[in-house]
Order: C-alpha cells, then sequence, then structure tokens
C-alpha cells in the first residue's frame, strides 16, 4: 500500500517543480508589471487561505468540544493562537525551521516555503541592479531550510523556459516514452530505498542528514522535470489527449488548492465522529468523499471567487499610483 498511497512528502517536491512552472508561464505570457504579478498571486492566495483559518478554527472547536481526548492524541494538532495565526497570514510560520503549527492545518507549512519562492518571481519585474540585493535581503529572512530546497522550484521555471515557453517544437518518437520510463522507475528503485529514511523538508536535520534529503528531493524534483520532458515530446505540436475533457480539469483544478488546505481539518472531524476508518473500508471511503464533497462546497466560497479579491487588490494598487493594471476578468469557475 505504501508504494501507492505513500507518497506526501514526495507530492510536496513535485508540487514545487510544477508551481515554478506555472508561475514562469504567468511571467512570460500573462503578467506584464510587477503590480500584475502581485494581484495574480494575492488573489491566488488569500481566498483559501482565510477561508482556510475561519474553517480549520471553527472545525477543530466543534471536534474539541466533543473528542477533546481524540484531538489531543494528534500528533501534527496545536491550539490555535493569535500568534500562528498572523504567522500564517503572513507566510513566516517555516521562516529559521519554526515549524509553527495552527489547529490541524498542517499541511499549510508548504505555503511558508512557496509563497517566498513566488516572491522571486517578482524580481523578474524589478530593474536588473535590484534583482541581486532583493534576493540576498529575503534569502536572510527566510533561513537555509527554505533557500535550500529553492532549486525544486527553479527546475520547473527551468522546464517552462527550456521545453514549453520555447519555439522549439519536439518531434514525436519513442523518446519520450524512454524519458518517462527511465524517469520514474528510477524515482520507485529511490523512493523504496530512501523514502521511508526521509522527513518532511520542514524537519530541520544534521548537515549530513540535511544534505542527504535534500539529495533525495532534488531527485524526486528532477523524475518531475523529466516527465514534463517526456510529455512534451510525446506530445509534439500535436493537442494531448486529455484536450477534449480540459473544461473538467480546469474545474477540478479550481478547487485543487481549497482541497490541499482544508482536507485535513476536515478530515479530522469527519474521523473523530467515525472512529472505524482503521478497520472499516466503507467508513475510510465514506470519511474520504465526504471531505472531497465538503473541500468542494468551500472552494464555492473562496477560491472559486478569487476574481474578487483581484478587484480588490487591483484597486488597492491603482489606489497607490502604481502601475495600473488592465481591467480584465477570467470565470470564476
Amino acid at each position: 500500500m505504501a508504494i501507492v498511497f505513500g507518497h506526501p512528502k514526495e507530492a510536496v517536491a513535485v508540487f514545487f517543480v510544477l508551481s515554478g512552472f506555472l508561475i514562469r508561464y504567468s511571467t512570460a505570457a500573462e503578467d506584464k508589471n510587477w503590480a500584475d504579478y502581485s494581484t495574480a498571486r494575492l488573489s491566488r492566495l488569500y481566498p483559501v487561505v482565510l477561508v482556510a483559518l475561519v474553517t480549520t478554527f471553527s472545525l477543530d472547536k466543534i471536534g474539541e468540544w466533543f473528542h477533546p481526548k481524540y484531538y489531543a492524541s494528534l500528533l501534527f494538532y496545536a491550539p490555535e493562537t493569535v500568534e500562528s495565526a498572523i504567522r500564517y497570514l503572513t507566510f513566516t510560520n517555516e521562516i529559521w525551521s519554526r515549524h509553527d503549527r495552527f489547529g490541524t492545518a498542517e499541511p499549510f507549512w508548504s505555503l511558508g516555503f512557496e509563497a517566498w519562492y513566488l516572491f522571486y518571481g517578482l524580481c523578474l519585474y524589478l530593474p536588473s541592479r535590484w534583482r541581486f540585493a532583493a534576493v540576498a535581503v529575503s534569502l536572510f529572512i527566510v533561513g537555509p531550510q527554505i533557500v535550500l530546497y529553492l532549486p525544486l522550484w527553479l527546475m520547473g521555471a527551468v522546464a517552462y523556459s527550456r521545453y514549453a515557453g520555447s519555439r522549439w517544437e519536439f518531434r514525436r518518437g519513442p523518446s519520450g516514452l524512454a524519458i518517462f520510463c527511465l524517469a520514474n522507475t528510477g524515482y520507485l528503485c529511490a523512493f523504496a530505498f530512501a523514502g521511508p529514511n526521509v522527513a518532511a523538508m520542514y524537519v530541520p536535520h544534521m548537515w549530513q542528514q540535511e544534505i542527504l534529503s535534500a539529495a533525495y528531493y532534488y531527485l524526486v524534483g528532477g523524475v518531475a522535470y523529466f516527465n514534463i520532458v517526456a510529455f512534451a515530446r510525446m506530445a509534439g505540436n500535436r493537442p494531448f489527449l486529455l484536450t477534449s475533457v480540459a473544461r473538467w480539469i480546469r474545474w477540478g483544478a479550481g478547487a485543487s488548492f481549497t482541497l490541499y488546505l482544508m482536507h485535513q481539518p476536515v478530515m479530522v472531524l469527519i474521523g473523530s465522529f467515525v472512529p472505524a476508518t482503521n478497520t472499516s473500508l466503507v467508513a475510510a471511503v465514506f470519511v474520504c468523499l465526504t471531505t472531497l464533497a465538503a473541500c468542494l462546497l468551500l472552494a464555492e466560497i473562496g477560491e472559486r471567487r478569487r476574481n474578487r479579491y483581484r478587484d480588490a487588490f487591483r484597486a488597492f494598487f491603482s489606489a497607490a499610483g502604481k502601475s495600473p493594471i488592465p481591467q480584465t476578468r477570467t470565470p470564476d469557475h
């Protein structure tokens, strides 16, 4: 079962690569100035973050009221405080290896890394003479743990620039399939050999273990990179097979951030009322499906309404006398 479901740490590394890919696309094709970029990123983050904090606090209090011993037994749970809420809102929960927690919102840790990586995209809009200083200052602020995994994000940015953003068209052929098979076979071997012994990225170690952990996650990021290469080669200049269901993929993606941040508080609350999830497949499936349904509903409140937040940020930057932002809107769904 671990070979199928036991990859949560590795999934975050893949997420960082994909984030770098998408942000590089954004800076190349959509965001024409720093105000565009900032508006897009803030309106992507805060609709979900705000709803996630309110939802986590509310569900945890309900769960603690009915099942206090259950919540006290959770290793990843920490009581909500004003300080932890502020750190979540400012994405400073992981700087210098702090790892602050807000209730059962443990998945939020990755945003403490990712939000700072987004800053490096913003640096592209600075005058060249200021870029190095801006990056250096930000590296000092966040500390070595976050800096150590910045190359994962950069892999995605390079993948876009090299394989998607260029005008070079790949030739269809067996090379793409060969790259895909070799990369993923290598990953499965590395996972079987080292995966169980590697802790999450936010866990600090002695420098020797830190180097080994970073090497493992770089390998995972490299696999994600070569998967992008493989699919680009296999698709060539033809539409990919999933084009026919692109509408449904976009709809699902419109709730993916909500699902990531909020699935744990929802699942923990439901699981506290359905204790048989460890022994009953029916109970486990029920909890999973109920969690998915709840997160889809929560996405309707925040993530799928991000245009309203985008308008608010746009108005803020315009009022501040910054670069004007075109009044364009994208569908909420």
